[in-house]
């Protein structure tokens, strides 16, 4: 997979070439008259000023890149989004054992992971780095977990650049293991979330689909990789 801090290091590294190569030639202009090592002077000056400009331009673009390949998995997700959570407030209290660097079983590239922190006592913050654990997708996004039934799902805050709105995926957690350290999910995959117009009617809807296994995606599994301090 392509890394975008490695394209600007070369970037960095082939500018830094370059300015030895200048370092000589501004060197040389010692035995040059005293105007003339004023010319030379001036000369570096500007040069320096173009090399930092140049380098802000080349990370611009790296940046704007990485930016622009995030659109396809934006979109997945904007497909299954609900104007609601599940819960207004949530009420079921961030389980600190799962706050830890996790692994998605599926990913077949071992460098990508997840980072899920608790953010307060119901809430967490999960950050998802890719493209070999160079890039950060998705950076502090909110989760909080609901029940329906006997049932686990997780709310997961979808923002929507091209429409400036807020919206909520959902993750139904259909295994677990006792001690946290292995989970199952799947991804509510009805299209038409975005047009329920309440909270209840939202809940209503996944009641009603709460064990009909094509209202999902397929299953993904994750493992806990590396548990995470925190003060309880």
């Amino acid at each position: 997979m392509h890394s975008f801090a490695g394209e600007w290091f070369q970037s960095v590294r082939a500018f830094y070439r370059f300015s030895k190569a200048m370092d000589g030639f501004s060197a040389s202009s010692v035995i040059c008259e005293k105007k003339e090592n004023s010319y030379f002077y001036c000369l570096n000056i500007f040069y320096m000023k173009c090399l930092y400009l140049m380098l802000i331009f080349s990370f611009s673009v790296v940046v704007c890149k990485a930016q622009q390949d995030l659109l396809p998995e934006l979109r997945l997700f904007n497909k299954f989004c609900a104007k609601y959570a599940l819960d207004g407030n949530p009420n079921v209290s961030a389980d600190t054992n799962l706050i830890a660097i996790w692994k998605m079983d599926e990913d077949v590239d071992k460098h990508n992971y997840f980072v899920l922190e608790r953010y307060d006592y119901y809430n967490y913050a999960f950050t998802y780095i890719n493209r070999e654990g160079s890039n950060r997708t998705y950076e502090n996004v909110g989760a909080f977990f609901s029940k329906i039934g006997n049932k686990d799902f997780i709310n997961v805050q979808f923002y929507d650049p091209s429409t400036g709105t807020l919206g909520y995926f959902f993750l139904k957690v259909t295994d677990r293991d006792s001690q946290g350290g292995n989970m199952t999910l799947s991804l509510v995959t009805d299209t038409t979330l975005k047009d329920i117009a309440s909270r209840e009617a939202l809940r209503e809807r996944i009641t009603k689909n709460l064990n009909n296994p094509d209202y999902y995606g397929k299953p993904v599994h994750f493992h806990r990789r590396l548990p995470l301090m925190y003060c309880k």
